[in-house]
């Protein structure tokens, strides 16, 4: 009776071992959507990181330009200063002019100097710029290297437990093929049992039915030995009653002869006791050999109900034995079950505590993507 309730447990056992597979594959599909975002988010970073380098170039080439075109410009203000000076020398220029263009010259310088203190003013934030940047690319490269570090590492972890959900399926494949297996036992197993409970009320049955008879045969074994021994009386009696008409009838014989009625009389007692005798022998006969027929028949019938009862027996070890098996082979098979229930929860806590970190590295990520952004 114990046998359907340890199928019900197994059965338990089997949806639950199904229900933590599908939340795996869940898991799994999570872990692989937050990995791509991971990789959206870095190809990004990625990308405006080669935007800022390439604008940091140009910087650097306009830096340049203005570098250039100030070497220049002194470059010039030096060839006028010179040609100046030849003029100064090579002709009369009045006052006035001189320092009309003394006011130009000072004009021209000072605009110039301004103009070069903007593009140094300029340069220096672009430098600060430029440096804010390339920490900003350092912090961003090494949370990338990481990142894909961890990506890397949820792919590997990814394919591991793909393939172990592969090889938990093929598991469930064959323990399903196994509890098939054990049903079809199961059942063939319960029809024995039922043919064999049949067998036994049968059997049953018919032992009843033979004790019956058997106690039925003791009591005409009874019946008939008391007959018999009230036969073996009255033989008995009228063997006595034979002898004492011999006894008469030899006494009548040697006295004087007295009337022929009362010796034909006391002949025809004698007649009728030795016939009444030897029926009674007869029927002595016949009853003991009905007790010796009954009492072998009572004997066949001891026989036979002993060993149907060692047969039963039998039976009985021999279906408690494979009852036995089948059940300790349940109990190992669910052992089993249970011992991979309790490995997949565990893996299943490590799978949610990567996730769990996984979400939080993404979230980082996210509010620096948004913080450079601004």
């Amino acid at each position: 009776m114990a046998i359907p309730g340890m199928w019900l447990g197994k059965s338990a056992h089997r949806l639950t071992l199904a229900f933590s597979i599908s939340d795996l594959t869940a898991e799994l599909t999570d872990e692989r959507f937050k990995g791509d975002v991971a990789c959206r988010v870095l190809e990004s970073e990625r990308a405006e990181r080669l935007k800022l380098a390439q604008e940091l170039k140009d910087m650097q080439n306009k830096y340049e330009k203005v570098v250039t075109n100030l070497n220049s410009v002194e470059k010039r203000l030096g060839e006028a200063y010179q040609q100046l000076q030849m003029r100064e020398l090579g002709t009369a220029v009045t006052e006035e002019e001189w320092k009309m263009r003394y006011d130009c010259t000072l004009l021209e310088m000072e605009f110039l100097r301004k103009r070069v203190r903007t593009f140094e003013e300029r340069i220096d934030s672009e430098l600060q710029i430029r440096k804010d940047l390339e920490q900003k690319l350092t912090d961003l490269q090494g949370s990338y290297e990481s990142t894909k570090r961890n990506v890397q590492q949820l792919r590997r972890k990814s394919k591991c437990l793909t393939s172990e959900l592969e090889d938990t399926k093929v598991l469930m494949e064959s323990q399903q093929s196994r509890n098939h297996e054990l049903e079809k036992k199961q059942k063939r197993f319960d029809m024995e049992l039922a043919q064999a409970l049949g067998e036994a009320a049968f059997e049953k049955t018919l032992r009843e039915k033979v004790t019956q008879e058997n106690q039925m045969l003791r009591t005409e074994l009874y019946r008939t030995q008391h007959n018999l021994q009230g036969k073996e009386l009255e033989v008995t009696t009228l063997n006595q009653k034979a002898a004492e008409l011999k006894v008469e009838l030899g006494d009548l014989t040697s006295r004087e002869p007295q009337g022929q009625e009362t010796v034909a009389q006391i002949k025809k007692q004698l007649r009728h006791l030795e016939a009444t005798t030897k029926q009674q022998s007869k029927e002595n006969n016949e009853q003991a050999g009905t007790i010796e027929k009954l009492e072998q028949t009572h004997l066949r019938s001891e026989i036979e109900l002993e060993r149907m009862k060692d047969i039963h027996l039998k039976e009985l070890e021999d279906k408690e034995e494979e009852l036995e098996d089948v059940r300790k082979s349940c109990q190992r098979r669910l052992r089993q079950l249970e011992m991979q229930l309790e490995q997949e929860f565990e893996e299943r806590q490590l799978v949610l505590h990567e996730r769990q970190d996984l979400e939080s590295l993404v979230g980082t990520l996210c509010e620096q993507v948004s913080a450079s952004d601004v």
